[in-house]
């Protein structure tokens, strides 16, 4: 008789895993809180208008295709990748404009366009960072367990390119000694919530994965991977239970057993996998009573990620203005990321991010319009910041800098909308803190240090998400549930991957 697996939440992690697992056999049931899958991966409309919740970058999309051919299908069967070329506009403080090609020559020949001499270190930054990326690839790609996991060797081939004595900021420093392109590089360690002159180094392979291998958009937005892994789960005899929300992990013997359910039902399972916000389901979830690493008093003390406004527009009309990815700078960024990561402050002249998907995807909205997805990175609910009084406020505040910074007056073109706040993060999809980047990726929490994907501290149970090794970001959090799925393989007596 197949082992029972019971996952908690179809987000991408938990899809992860569990379409690895019920492709090799497993008898696989998810329980998702939601009406459809994906988390925070999942699709929201607004009418006949589309939007990703969340993730809107896609990168690394062979290591999606590596996981879809684990699972014995075809990613192409089921997703419709097109390629963005240039990556993203980049709009700096000045009103210069830096839209980075996707490959080597045609980034040097856009530095040079607007920043004269100023190519001369990417030779370098592509050089040293493709062996970078080589040499982290096994430790990115197997669980972190304890000592034993710092002594193999390929550990120790990566270290002198693991680049933690120093921070991402001064890392790419080295390669460009110019303070406005080093933010080209540096930007994307919001994608871990963190200052690229806090975070470590080795996050400078957060820029390289979208310069190496491109960035991608998925026909129907980037929830269109949630809904296929969910397809795949059911086609290879897996289930996914919607409205299901789960209310605790069950424990017996020092074991995870299974899981109750709101209803007040339970389920029992040989194997229990997480793929609920960590800090949600530590203080929530998991059973007190065995917690003593990961207690909820102690939880709270532990770094976290920023977290972020997003604005969803339903707009009248279409902006070709506006290019896939837009990313405006601050006047000032260093002390925009300081409100937002330490300051705990609300920043009143932030840097944000606009999604315009509809000019390469006409299935994002009706005819004639468009949707855009406005992401203003913000500290997280440590701030205590009252969003209910703010909102509005900061709403026009947004929409000012936008017309300021692009000329474009959006206003008056907006038909609905939606609005999700820090404390919307925290209530309505369980984010702990509103901390959308789940913990935060210092030195003291990364690798062994992060919560294991076979958790510590109950038999059977399994991590899978941002919150877990190796972190949070679409391709690591798929990684994640691969580490997962193999482990459980591992635990079953199979030859899986962990």
């Amino acid at each position: 008789m197949a082992e029972r697996v019971v996952i908690v939440g179809a987000g991408p992690g938990g899809l992860t895993a569990g379409m690895l697992l019920a492709s090799r056999g497993y008898s696989v049931e998810i329980f998702e809180k939601a009406g459809s899958p994906g988390g925070r991966n999942a699709r929201l409309s607004l009418g006949d208008f589309h939007f990703d919740t969340g993730p809107t970058f896609l990168l690394m999309k062979s290591l999606l295709e590596e996981l879809f051919d684990s699972a014995g299908v075809r990613a192409q069967d089921y997703l419709e990748f097109q390629k963005i070329d240039p990556l993203y506009d980049l709009i700096y403080p000045d009103g210069r404009v830096f839209s980075p090609g996707t490959s080597p020559e045609d980034l040097k020949k856009g530095m040079e366009a607007i920043w004269p001499g100023s190519s001369a270190g990417a030779d370098a930054y592509y050089r040293r960072e493709n062996v970078k990326s080589r040499r982290l690839e096994p430790i990115l790609k197997r669980p972190f367990e304890g000592v034993r996991d710092y002594l193999k060797k390929d550990l120790f081939k990566a270290m002198p390119y693991l680049d933690i004595h120093r921070s991402l900021y001064s890392l790419l420093n080295s390669y460009f000694h110019n303070d406005e392109i080093i933010k080209a590089f540096a930007f994307q360690a919001k994608y871990i919530g963190m200052s690229p002159w806090k975070a470590p180094g080795i996050f400078s392979i957060l820029s390289w994965m979208e310069h190496s291998e491109g960035l991608y958009h998925v026909k129907g937005g980037l929830n269109r991977i949630s809904s296929a892994m969910a397809e795949v789960i059911e086609e290879k005899g897996g289930m996914i239970r919607y409205n299901a929300p789960v209310s605790r992990i069950l424990a017996s013997g020092g074991r995870a057993s299974g899981v109750e359910l709101a209803d007040g039902s339970s389920i029992s399972a040989d194997y229990i996998v997480c793929n609920a916000d960590f800090g949600y389901a530590a203080t929530e979830l998991f059973p007190r009573e065995r917690l003593r690493k990961w207690t909820p008093e102690k939880i709270s003390r532990k770094s976290f990620s920023c977290s972020g406004i997003v604005f969803l527009w339903a707009m009248d009309r279409v902006f070709p203005e506006l290019a896939h990815h837009t990313i405006v700078f601050s006047d000032d960024y260093r002390s925009y990321v300081e409100d937002i990561t330490v300051g705990n402050r609300l920043p009143e002249d932030p840097s944000f991010y606009i999604h315009n998907p509809v000019l390469m995807d006409s299935s994002m909205a009706p005819e004639g319009k468009s949707g855009l997805f406005v992401l203003v990175p913000v500290a997280n609910t440590d701030a205590e910041v009252d969003w209910d009084r703010e909102i509005q406020r900061y709403r026009e505040k947004i929409l000012y800098l936008i017309e300021k910074k692009t000329s474009l007056n959006l206003s008056s073109h907006i038909e609905d909308e939606k609005i999700i706040t820090p404390g919307g993060w925290q209530r309505d999809y369980n984010v702990y803190k509103g901390a959308i980047f789940n913990l935060g990726h210092t030195l003291t929490q990364m690798l062994s240090f992060r919560p294991h994907n076979r958790f510590e501290e109950l038999k059977g149970l399994y991590l899978a998400g941002g919150g877990t090794h190796p972190g949070s970001g679409l391709p690591t959090i798929y990684q994640s549930g691969i580490i997962t799925a193999g482990l459980i393989d591992k635990a079953a007596g199979r030859s899986g991957n962990g």
